[in-house]
């Protein structure tokens, strides 16, 4: 059971990379794209970074019963409850030019000319969000409901009153309020998200490298064919070696995309080399969607019943300003010492 759990783990990590590798900027509607399926995947990948403005979703398309089938088949049990939670869950991303210019057009000079909003959600109920603007980090998480989504509701009183001995920031976090970092703290903080919030040292953003990188692994190890049209837009069927391609996505993509450090525990070594396929669609000459379907990557003993387990990502131009939000409680870092220190004497006791 635990072998095959670290298996799909593996899998699943991996796959995410892959996903995520699609991810770089906002769209905008009207370009041309070359008729051949490569060609036009090439292009859409380029006319990615043709706006200031990313809106993009990473999600579950398997439903709660087939996520209870599929943990049966690894021999594991999975509730109702819990089940739904997962199969709600969501990782949005935007990304948004301060200083007018495309994404894609940045270079590390325009330092601090992007803000950047991670929300982890679960069934349209935010967990955890967190921004980045001008170099300063923000972040406010509903502690309380995400106990109770691990089944540990009876723990929050305890956490609360521990918290009401410690530093303010500490007690605002905990009550699900705005704690703030500035200076290299958010830079460090901000590096654990996969996002950069000052200059790299290379003439390149972050932006244009990760399309360069997915660009380079499209053009070496994929083929691509046109299934069709749908409202989605051009249909695309990429295929390639498993192995390939996750081993690429994950040295290219793990520390390049926004939520691309929750993939530090993928093992692309752990992927079978089998050939899989990746749709994806083409709306207006612009990706606008990739999705995997993870079923691909387990033994037939370990799938659910044959379902399909897809993984998918969107994409939009459209999104909400990123503004600093009210009410912050900055983070004090000369209390961080007493902190440590108070939290190593509770544990020990």
């Amino acid at each position: 059971m635990r072998r095959r759990s670290s298996s799909l783990l593996a899998v699943a990590t991996t796959a995410v990379a892959i996903v995520l590798a699609g991810c770089g900027s906002g769209s905008s509607s009207g370009h041309s794209v070359p008729k051949d399926p490569k060609g036009e995947l090439a292009a859409s990948v380029t006319n990615l970074g043709a706006s200031d403005t990313l809106g993009a979703t990473l999600k579950l398309e398997i439903p709660p019963g087939v996520l209870q089938q599929l943990a049966r088949s690894q021999g594991d049990r999975l509730t109702a409850g819990d089940a739904a939670a997962i199969s709600g869950a969501q990782l949005a991303i935007e990304v948004k030019s301060t200083n007018g210019k495309d994404l894609a057009d940045l270079k590390s000079s325009d330092q601090n000319a992007t803000a950047v909003a991670i929300s982890a959600l679960s069934n349209g109920h935010t967990y955890l969000e967190l921004r980045i603007l001008t170099g300063d980090l923000y972040l406010q998480g509903d502690v309380k409901g995400f106990l109770g989504l691990i089944h540990k509701t009876k723990t929050y009183g305890e956490v609360k009153a521990r918290a009401a001995s410690l530093p303010d920031f500490v007690k605002a976090l905990v009550d699900g309020k705005w704690v703030s970092l500035n200076g290299a703290a958010a830079q460090g903080l901000a590096s654990q998200f996969g996002v950069q919030t000052g200059q790299s040292g290379s003439n390149e953003s972050q932006t244009g490298k990760m399309l360069g990188d997915l660009k380079s692994m499209l053009d070496k190890n994929v083929s691509v064919t046109r299934l069709g049209s749908d409202d989605k837009g051009d249909h695309l069927r990429l295929s390639g070696n498993a192995k390939t391609l996750a081993n690429d996505a994950y040295q290219s993509f793990s520390t390049a995309v926004p939520g691309g450090a929750a993939l530090s525990q993928a093992k692309p070594q752990n992927v079978p080399s089998r050939v899989v396929t990746v749709d994806a669609w083409v709306k207006d000459g612009v990706l606008s969607e990739i999705s995997i379907d993870l079923s691909q990557f387990l033994d037939k003993k370990e799938s659910a019943a044959g379902q399909p387990l897809p993984i998918t990502l969107t994409f939009t131009q459209h999104g909400g300003d990123i503004t600093k939000p009210s009410g912050v409680t900055p983070v004090d870092l000369t209390q961080l010492g007493s902190l440590f220190g108070a939290l190593a004497g509770g544990s020990s006791g």
